[in-house]
């Protein structure tokens, strides 16, 4: 690995905002799916479980211990967290695009090409990253949910089969899923961002504008016009709710579409990316 590519992934902002998401998945798990109430918080002294509070313990944890609860779980914070977090990524480009950096490594190209490139680097390797967290996330809790799912996933079924859901192999959907949410969602975002930051001057705006444009959009679509499908956080929790793996995906084709008309408004202004 060249040192170029070294500095992109081996990097403080990637390494905290990484971190940072990856922590957010196990606590917001750990909190919501019931297993701090059935672990830390249960109460073995309570008068209905006296003398049987370790059988009634370990019950109620084996029956939160599913894919479908372990997943859903972190949705909240997913849908919360990533939008932020993979707009923050910005920084990494705006830095190697600003600093001397960038033009130690870059020599008799088109410095506009090496941008654009570099913003389809810097997206992928954002959606890699977040990816490989989900991916650690989501091998321990193969290994620790031993009870199948429960819970009937319509989208799962319309793409595998009737039952897919529900089945041994249930975990190809969940992981499918996560390659929306963590790959290809925090890809747009940080596509998004880094276009904005072709035509911004300030840092905190490449942030804030995709963050207000995935809570302000998702608010009025979802809650105002009542269409859920339609909204910027659709793509975080269709799977677990309704839909299907292409309705999914399909509200992260106008942020795409917008970070595309920015570039090209900086070309058609003359600005030198």
């Amino acid at each position: 690995m060249d040192e170029l590519n070294k500095y992109r992934i081996v990097n403080r902002y990637r390494i905290i905002i990484v971190f940072v998401f990856l922590s957010g998945l196990f606590i917001s798990w750990f909190l919501k799916s019931g297993m701090y109430e059935y672990t830390i918080g249960f109460d073995k002294n309570a008068s209905d479980i006296v003398g049987r509070a370790e059988e009634v313990q370990n019950s109620l944890i084996n029956q939160v211990l599913n894919l479908f609860n372990y997943v859903t779980s972190a949705g909240d914070f997913i849908s919360f967290v990533l939008p932020v977090l993979a707009s923050a990524l910005v920084i990494l480009f705006i830095k190697e695009k600003s600093g001397l950096f960038f033009f130690k490594y870059v020599r008799n190209v088109s410095y506009r090409k090496n941008i654009i490139s570099n913003i389809l680097i810097q997206s992928s390797y954002s959606g890699i990253t977040f990816f490989m967290a989900y991916f650690c996330f989501f091998i321990v809790g193969i290994i620790l949910c031993k009870t199948a799912p429960e819970v009937n996933v319509e989208a799962f079924d319309l793409a595998f089969g009737q039952g897919f859901s529900i089945g041994e192999l249930a975990w190809i959907g969940y992981l499918i899923e996560g390659v929306i949410k963590c790959f290809i969602f925090p890809f747009i975002y940080t596509f998004f961002a880094c276009s904005l930051s072709l035509i911004c001057k300030k840092t905190y705006q490449c942030i804030i504008i995709p963050t207000i444009y995935y809570f302000f959009l998702t608010i009025i679509i979802s809650i105002g016009l009542g269409h859920v499908d339609w909204s910027p956080a659709y793509p975080i929790v269709s799977l677990t709710v309704a839909g299907t793996i292409i309705q999914s995906v399909i509200p992260l084709v106008f942020p795409l579409i917008l970070s595309i008309g920015l570039i090209l408004y900086s070309y058609a202004e003359g600005n030198k990316l």
